[in-house]
């Protein structure tokens, strides 16, 4: 892990080890609401509050996890490429789709 950390340290700086924040902000962000708002409206129906929480977090991270893939392509890129990927979020997220 040291190792990493001096390989992006070396070539990327201080900046290299921000890559993917705001991508992970994005998902965190759409995770917690999504979440909180699928838990309160399976209580409101009734649902016991371990299902509900289960089925909320289910549909959460599958909605969000989209974000996580990306993020750890923009994080990982730096390791790989030796380069911060100049591409925004979107521009990446297409750049997954047509590489697979």
């Amino acid at each position: 892990m040291l190792k990493n950390l001096a390989k992006i340290y070396q070539y990327e700086g201080l900046k290299g080890f921000f890559q993917g924040g705001l991508t992970s902000c994005y998902k965190e962000g759409a995770f917690a609401g999504l979440y909180y708002m699928l838990y309160q409206e399976g209580k409101a129906f009734g649902i016991n509050n371990f299902v509900a929480g289960i089925i909320s977090g289910m549909i959460a991270t599958s909605l969000t996890h989209p974000f996580e893939i990306v993020r750890a392509e923009i994080q990982s890129f730096v390791l790989t490429k030796h380069s911060i990927s100049n591409l925004g979020i979107f521009q990446q997220i297409q750049t997954l789709f047509k590489t697979g």
